[in-house]
């Protein structure tokens, strides 16, 4: 007979998600870039993914680990519903957390004030794309939430 897992808690759940961001960037990339020594030309819309994945550890990676280790720590004994409250809101957050990380690098860089304009108009990009990908992120694991609960594979603690 088959040994039964007990179900997962909701919050360990939470807690693993947090490593999607950083995992699936890796995998991919871990994928893809072989392509690139083997061929002359990779394809156009596989070159995109791996440019995207690329830079989105570049430019995210530290402030997106510095939101996940605070988050990490928060998400103790706290309910289903708290736990999806701050997924939806991790985005928004992490563009702070961004932008501060930004202006720490640009002031230990040394810039001056002229940058400071196209710091800024890098920011406003860069936010767009933080919200973009940052919501794939949390559709995707509210919905696998949704559908591990349905399974009875995560409960509520």
């Amino acid at each position: 007979m088959a040994r039964v897992e007990p179900p997962m808690r909701v919050t360990t759940y939470y807690r693993w998600s947090l490593a999607l961001p950083i995992c699936l960037p890796l995998a991919v990339i871990l994928a893809l870039a072989p392509l690139t020594l083997v061929q002359d030309s990779v394809p156009f819309p596989l070159t995109a993914v791996l440019v995207v994945f690329v830079w989105s550890l570049i430019m995210g990676g530290v402030p997106y680990l510095i939101l996940a280790g605070g988050l990490w720590f928060w998400m103790r004994g706290k309910s289903e519903r708290g736990l999806r409250r701050i997924t939806y809101l991790a985005p928004l957050v992490m563009i702070g957390v961004y932008a501060l990380c930004l202006v720490a690098l640009s002031l230990a860089l040394g810039l001056g004030p002229e940058p400071w304009e196209s710091t800024l108009g890098f920011m406003a990009l860069s936010a767009v794309s933080i919200l973009g990908l940052g919501y794939l992120y949390v559709f995707f694991i509210d919905g696998l939430r949704w559908f591990l609960k349905r399974k009875g594979i995560v409960v509520e603690a």
